[in-house]
């Protein structure tokens, strides 16, 4: 069986971090920002030694410009100077200024938005999201969940660029700890049985499955992560094979 072609991708994707100054956060920020580099992000944060050289506004506006995603961490002191409200210290200037050019680029594309997220740190709280940007939220917490921001830098930035000489198919897997099948939450719980029963399709010669399954309420039941966990288990047990998500 011929192998899938795989997609020719835009050179690895740019983040900007837009946060306060406050207690540890600057670490918190950096070691974020440390670990997305590890899987080919380019990270642009405020860590220089001194000011650039065209200033701290251009430099804002051109990171923000230059960003394909801009990450946006939420805190109580971060959401009082976006939000333009009272605030004891003369600090915060950058914050201010970084509010009002993401503010205006939402106003500009009619509240059509691929490239603001906002992400809370450990410890804080999804009410310290300024109330434009919640529209985006989704449980983008970090360090305890950083995996799902790293969903969404790839999966935000990494737009296949048409190759009209051959199929455009999914991508190869680097095998059962390939970022991509991670759970989106921490585990999936009481799904072993159907998990099985993929592992199973998997390892035999049949040519499709089918998962389904029925929860009360609004929302998805869980096709995708099913299939993302007995997918991951398949490559645990058979770790020559290829496989393409």
């Amino acid at each position: 069986m011929p192998q899938p072609t795989l997609p020719i991708f835009q050179k690895k994707p740019t983040v900007f971090i837009s946060y306060a100054h406050e207690g540890d956060l600057s670490n918190q920020v950096q070691k974020l920002a440390d670990w997305l580099g590890k899987y080919d992000v380019d990270v642009i944060t405020d860590s220089l030694i001194k000011p650039p050289p065209e200033g701290w506004r251009i430099w804002m506006q051109r990171s923000i410009k230059q960003a394909n995603i801009t990450l946006m961490v939420c805190t109580e002191r971060y959401k009082t100077l976006f939000d333009k409200d009272e605030i004891s210290d003369a600090g915060g200037r950058g914050v201010t200024w970084e509010a009002g050019l993401i503010s205006g680029e939402l106003q500009e594309s009619k509240l059509f938005n691929e490239r603001f997220f906002p992400i809370v740190p450990d410890g804080g709280s999804s009410e310290h999201i300024p109330q434009i940007l919640r529209d985006w939220a989704y449980d983008y917490w970090f360090p305890s969940n950083q995996e799902r921001i790293l969903d969404l830098v790839k999966d935000g930035y990494m737009d296949q660029v048409p190759n009209h000489s051959q199929p455009t198919l999914a991508a190869q897997l680097k095998g059962p700890s390939d970022n991509r099948l991670l759970p989106r939450e921490i585990e999936i719980i009481g799904r072993d049985n159907e998990i099985e029963q993929v592992v199973a399709f998997l390892n035999g010669a049949q040519s499709s499955a089918s998962v389904s399954g029925y929860v009360a309420g609004s929302g998805g039941i869980g096709k995708t992560e099913l299939c993302k966990a007995a997918l991951r288990k398949w490559l645990q047990d058979n770790p020559d094979e290829t496989a393409y998500w």
